[in-house]
């Protein structure tokens, strides 16, 4: 690469404004320099196509991803006004769109779910998570509603992670986690579907019977599974969630 700008084959491109956040690439090889470089670039040309079609689908789209350039460089209040104005864009409920932009939004608010998460306001995600899933269950499991019923997973989880150890209300809410996990996101493909499997393998150990009450039978039936599920399997664990699951169920 030295050589190549020694002969003037390759020119530094920085871009026309810098936001003054630093994202890391790591490795210096041509894999890295080149993403480097087209990270720095994505972020002004996405603006200039916004600028050329302001108002056409096809500027929301640019915007988006200019927000999520942003975002990977870790410019999350910029990103965050851009996501905002995307959304502002779509059209009142129950107006028919094309396939793909309906899309579009569903993934704008994934991602402006995503950036508040990143900034540990998880109090704000769950109830703007819960009132988009209420409002949407034909969305629910479309790629991208998944994504927003991962968000609402990792807000429970990082308020879990607040909790005090050991205890039945931080076991709790990773149970309500791993469940809206393991109901829907893990099960139906997505782009999501990777982290949703990582996040349930990485914080499973959190979900324990013992020393516990289950609230619902749900709860009761995922703590079960999560019992079996660790390495080795907590049998005891398993059979006093069954039961408290079962009983809850008998008093219905």
């Amino acid at each position: 690469i030295e050589q190549a700008f020694q002969a003037g084959l390759v020119k530094p491109r920085p871009p026309a404004v810098r936001t003054g956040k630093k994202a890391a690439v790591i490795g210096s090889g041509p894999a890295g320099l080149s993403c480097a470089d087209q990270l720095n670039k994505a972020v002004e040309r996405f603006d200039e196509l916004f600028q050329e079609y302001r108002g056409a689908f096809a500027g929301h789209v640019a915007h988006l991803w200019h927000g999520r350039s942003l975002e990977e460089q870790g410019d999350l209040r910029q990103a965050m006004m851009l996501y905002d104005e995307v959304l502002v864009n779509e059209p009142p409920k129950g107006e028919r769109l094309p396939k793909e932009q309906a899309a579009l939004f569903v993934q704008a608010e994934v991602f402006r779910l995503s950036v508040l998460n990143k900034q540990q306001k998880h109090t704000e995600v769950i109830p703007e998570a819960q009132l988009w899933l209420n409002g949407n269950q034909d969305k629910r499991r479309t790629p991208h509603g998944l994504g927003i019923q991962l968000e609402l997973a990792k807000a429970n989880i990082g308020q879990g992670l607040k909790m005090t150890a050991g205890s039945g209300e931080r076991r709790g809410v990773f149970a309500r986690a791993l469940q809206i996990i393991g109901n829907e996101v893990a099960k139906f493909p997505s782009p999501y579907q990777d982290e949703a499997f990582k996040l349930r393998t990485q914080y499973v150990g959190e979900v324990s019977a013992a020393g516990a009450k289950i609230a619902s039978f749900d709860e009761g039936q995922f703590v079960g599974d999560a019992a079996l599920a660790k390495d080795p399997p907590q049998y005891a664990d398993a059979v006093t969630a069954y039961e408290q699951a079962l009983a809850l169920a008998n008093d219905k």
